[in-house]
């Protein structure tokens, strides 16, 4: 795994706000179980507008990407269901 800086994972962070709102438009939870590494890349590509990822970036980076997206997203309905338990069903 890819150790971060602060700076970097808030930057990070700051990138995968457009995942964020897509992922709560759909009405998600969590991501689909289902889905492969690959699909997540994908979702979050297309939601920051990349046509694909950096070619600079390793395999191992983008998994890092990928992980920072779903804690994320985890920590912003888990916080949700704290401010509003009747809002989140879960």
């Amino acid at each position: 795994m890819v150790d971060l800086t602060a700076q970097e994972g808030a930057a990070i962070r700051a990138t995968l706000q457009p995942v964020a709102a897509l992922i709560d438009t759909i009405g998600w939870q969590s991501p689909p179980s289902a889905w492969s590494q690959e699909q997540m890349l994908q979702l979050i590509t297309v939601a920051i507008g990349w046509q694909s990822p950096p070619s600079a970036w390793s395999q191992e980076q983008m998994l890092q990407l990928i992980t920072v997206a779903i804690d994320g997203f985890q920590t912003a309905m888990h916080q949700a269901a704290v401010d509003d338990p009747m809002e989140v069903p879960f």
